[in-house]
């Protein structure tokens, strides 16, 4: 047996995955709270027709049938699991009676009176008992909504994929949805994403259907579609190279492989278990079908949609080739070669524009040439960024002031703005040559006002009084003017 699991990169919980989180707590509500007590209806069910005289009746004729199918063994191994004392059956084991029920056409012929006439005494007994025995088991939420080939409704083949036969069964589907489903989502969108897993299950009764027409079992679980969700994964990473663990037997292991190997090595593990377990409980079936649907309803929404995520497949691969660019331009700033080190920080720049890590290793490249255009804006870039911390601003301004050939080249807006965060830090001394500076060049502008009566409102009394003179000076007219006045009034 093989397993062949995707570990490729970690959940983005500020893109969570909301439509495989609500698939997964649906499953859940619906098992432990639906399901929650269809052991015990069931239980119930097959107790009274233990206790009925439905095998007296039942056993017989199903014995008789199977040999007119031409089906001894069948019949041989059937009637050993009873005795047989004076004409009567004793020790039925539970659940025998679901051999006689997943029989589609015996229970036709035993309704329809071609195996049970008419005219038989028994008939009347059998039809209230055989009534009563199917009322209790459509009393169970499983019995209702699982998917019975033979009995297929539109209902039943949405519902089923939603049932689980017990924790274990639910647990498995539920990681599995979550491992693989996260990442598809986030490719695809939540549209794409929720048809992908109802299509799958779909996909997957169809061909239990086709294959198995007549078969009455149940049908049940989450398999076909997250068979469905890992085909999907397989389609959208393609050639790209992706980490796997794997199990085979006794041994497991992490490898790195090409995505689209999953889709056949999951189809062909498929077909092998169902050849050599056709017994088993496990709907293989359904796993291949919902894997051929879900690879070819994705491969269809990868070439017509151009709105998915694609770049998300690739992310981890650019965010290794980044780290590897950054690592190089660190060593060749260390070996004191900046020029070198510029063109690759300025690549990498442009990807992110707002990572102050790689302004910051800019700007010291360019500490070199004081003069350069360079130096200046990454300077003034790095200053004005929002995240720059407080303390690291004022370290930087004042090694800019301090380096800048001629000097520093602020613009109005840019050097405004920075008095403005500088005040609002409580630092007076770099807002005032700031507002200084702007004051020199524009002695009109329309924020001096503002700027000048907050430096005076946080300076020291003699600058205060200063810095009132000057508004009420250059800005009569302004309503800081009027406040300024007022303020030299009280002294």
């Amino acid at each position: 047996m093989l397993l062949l699991l995707p570990f490729d990169r970690r959940v983005d919980w500020k893109r969570p995955p909301l439509v495989t989180l609500a698939l997964i707590l649906l499953n859940c509500a619906v098992f432990f709270l639906l399901q929650s007590g269809d052991d015990a209806k069931l239980g119930a069910a097959y107790t009274y027709y233990q206790e009925s005289d439905l095998p007296g009746i039942e056993f017989p004729l199903y014995a008789t049938y199977l040999r007119q199918q031409g089906r001894y063994d069948d019949a041989e191994a059937f009637e050993s699991n009873y005795e047989v004392e004076d004409g009567r059956i004793t020790e039925v084991p539970p659940g025998l009676s679901q051999y006689v029920d997943f029989e589609p056409d015996f229970i036709a012929g035993l309704k329809e009176g071609r195996r049970l006439t008419a005219d038989d005494p028994r008939r009347p007994q059998w039809s209230e008992q055989r009534t009563r025995y199917e009322q209790q088991l459509e009393g169970a939420f499983i019995h209702r909504y699982s998917l019975r080939p033979a009995l297929v409704t539109p209902i039943t083949a949405v519902s089923h994929m939603f049932l689980h036969g017990d924790l274990w069964h639910l647990l498995g589907n539920m990681v599995f949805l979550f491992i693989v489903g996260f990442v598809v989502e986030t490719i695809l969108g939540q549209r794409w994403y929720l048809a992908l897993y109802l299509f799958a299950g779909l996909c997957a009764a169809a061909l239990d259907i086709a294959l198995r027409p007549d078969d009455l079992n149940y049908h049940i679980g989450a398999s076909g579609a997250v068979s469905g969700i890992m085909g999907a994964y397989a389609v959208l990473f393609g050639l790209r190279r992706i980490a796997f663990f794997y199990n085979v037997l006794f041994w497991f292991d992490r490898i790195t492989a090409p995505a689209i190997i999953m889709l056949p090595l999951w189809l062909a593990n498929e077909a092998l278990q169902l050849l050599l377990n056709s017994d088993s409980n496990v709907n293989y079936l359904a796993h291949i079908g919902g894997l051929a649907g879900g690879a070819l309803l994705t491969y269809a929404a990868k070439h017509f949609d151009r709105q998915l995520d694609i770049a998300y497949i690739d992310a981890p691969q650019k965010e290794a080739a980044r780290r590897e660019l950054l690592a190089k331009a660190q060593r060749l700033l260390a070996e004191l070669k900046p020029q070198q080190a510029k063109p690759i920080l300025a690549k990498l720049l442009r990807e992110t524009p707002d990572d102050i890590e790689l302004l910051t290793h800019l700007y010291h490249a360019c500490r070199f040439q004081p003069d350069s255009e360079d130096f200046h804006r990454y300077a003034r870039e790095l200053l004005a960024l929002p995240a720059t911390p407080m303390a690291e601003r004022l370290r930087l301004f004042d090694e800019y002031s301090r380096l800048a050939q001629p000097g520093p080249r602020f613009e109005t807006g840019e050097a405004l703005a920075l008095a403005r965060r500088f005040l609002a830090g409580g630092r007076i001394k770099p807002a005032e040559q700031l507002v200084l500076g702007v004051l020199r060049r524009e002695r009109q502008h329309v924020e001096l006002p503002a700027l000048l009566l907050l430096l005076a409102r946080q300076g020291e009394k003699e600058r205060a009084t200063a810095y009132l003179r000057t508004l009420v000076t250059h800005f009569p007219a302004a309503d800081e003017a009027r406040i300024a006045r007022g303020m030299l009034e009280l002294g």
